[in-house]
C-alpha cells in the first residue's frame, strides 16, 4: 500500500536554509513549497527586562526579547513543574542572539541552547515560536553576572495549592540560588518548609 501523503512544516531563519531528504526506497516522491514570513509585521515584539519571566505557552503571534539594563549578557533558564523531567516542545522555539529577529542571527533551538550556551553574547536575546505549540514551561532571563557566581541556579515552577517537593542543596563554596515562579498567582508564600535531618560522621 502506498504511504499516505504527509504535509510537514519546517521553519528556517534567513538568509539561507538546507533541506535534507532521506528515503528508504527509490519510489518516493516529494516537493517543497516555500513562503517568506515577515516576522516583524506578523508578530508583536514583547520587551522584558532581565529578572522577568514569561509562559512559553503564550507566544502565539508574539516574540519575546530579554534586555539587560546593565548591559550584561542575558542568561536563560527554564522552569518546569516538578512532575516534568523534560519539555520536548522546547525544540520548536528559536533563539536569536540580539534584540530583534531582522538584524540578529538565529543561533539555534531553545532546547540545544539551554544545554550548551545558556547566555547571549550581547545584552539582548530574542525568542520566537513559529510552530504555535504551547509549551507548559516558563522561561526566565537574568543578568549573567548575577547568576554565574553560583555553582547552581534553578527556576522552579509551581501553582496555587500545589505541593512541591525537591532538594535545595549545594555544598560548594559558591552556593546555589533558586527562583520560584507561580503560574496562576501574583503572590504566594510557603506555609510549611520541612528540613531533612543531616548528620556528620567523624572520621579518623
Amino acid at each position: 500500500m502506498p504511504t499516505p501523503n504527509q504535509q510537514i512544516d519546517q521553519w528556517a531563519s534567513a538568509p539561507n536554509a538546507v533541506l535534507h531528504i532521506k528515503t528508504i526506497s527509490n519510489t518516493s516522491q516529494m516537493f517543497a513549497i516555500y513562503e517568506f514570513v515577515n516576522v516583524e509585521k506578523k508578530y508583536q515584539q514583547i520587551l522584558l527586562p532581565t529578572g522577568e519571566y514569561f509562559a512559553l505557552g503564550d507566544m502565539r503571534k508574539r516574540y519575546y526579547t530579554f534586555q539587560s539594563k546593565t548591559m550584561d549578557r542575558v542568561a536563560l533558564n527554564i522552569a518546569v513543574k516538578n512532575t516534568q523531567d523534560y519539555d520536548a516542545l522546547l525544540e520548536f522555539i528559536f533563539v536569536y542572539d540580539g534584540g530583534d529577529v531582522k538584524n540578529c542571527k538565529m543561533i539555534g533551538r531553545l532546547s540545544s541552547f539551554l544545554k550548551k550556551k545558556k547566555a547571549s553574547t550581547s545584552s539582548n536575546i530574542t525568542l520566537v515560536n513559529f510552530y504555535d505549540v504551547k509549551s507548559p514551561s516558563y522561561l526566565i532571563g537574568n543578568d549573567y553576572s548575577k547568576v554565574s557566581v553560583f555553582s547552581k541556579y534553578k527556576a522552579i515552577l509551581t501553582s496555587r495549592n500545589q505541593q512541591t517537593t525537591g532538594e535545595l542543596f549545594d555544598a560548594s563554596d559558591q552556593g546555589a540560588a533558586y527562583t520560584w515562579i507561580c503560574s496562576d498567582c501574583q503572590n504566594f508564600y510557603w506555609t510549611v518548609l520541612k528540613f531533612h535531618k543531616s548528620t556528620t560522621t567523624a572520621s579518623n
